[in-house]
């Protein structure tokens, strides 16, 4: 049997972190993480809450729509963009979804702030727009027989039926 000792020596010394910054900073959630709009026909309003759980003021730096489907979604309040929560407060956020595409879309609101944990704190934003169909009769419209230069005037019917 063999035994094998191993001894080492090491000049570095030991830091100490300060995890204070990180466990007494700001903190923020969010309520509700989802928006399901559902099927709308015209502009809908939602909202959701941002608080400020942490022991120090959240700053929330900007709030961006983003991905395939944002330009579905806008604020009702451009302040809503960058502002500052003192612990404890909290703040309402109103969303409206206008539905620019036919069938489910689905984007996300990105909230930059100063918590160390959660930097960009997303909303899933959800909903769908209509088909949109539209009936013209009569289909086709005959205008007749017209002189170059000149107008003639004629009655149609438009419908959505989407």
């Amino acid at each position: 049997m063999i035994f094998l000792s191993l001894w080492g020596c090491s000049e570095q010394s030991l830091n100490e972190i300060d995890n204070s910054k990180y466990v007494d900073g700001a903190l923020i959630e969010v309520d509700p993480e989802i928006i399901d709009f559902g099927l709308v026909f015209g502009p809908q309003e939602a909202s959701f809450t941002v608080y400020s759980v942490g022991v120090q003021p959240l700053e929330v730096s900007d709030l961006q729509f983003v991905g395939p489907d944002a330009l579905n979604f806008t604020l009702l309040n451009e302040d809503d963009v960058s502002y500052i929560l003192d612990p404890e407060e909290q703040r309402t956020i109103e969303v409206i979804f206008t539905p620019v595409d036919e069938g489910s879309v689905q984007a996300q609101a990105i909230i930059s702030s100063n918590d160390y944990y959660a930097v960009n704190t997303p909303v899933t934003l959800m909903g769908e727009g209509p088909d949109s169909d539209l009936k013209i009769t009569p289909n086709p419209y005959d205008f007749g027989d017209v002189l170059i230069g000149c107008g003639q005037l004629g009655e149609l019917t438009i419908e959505n039926t989407g």
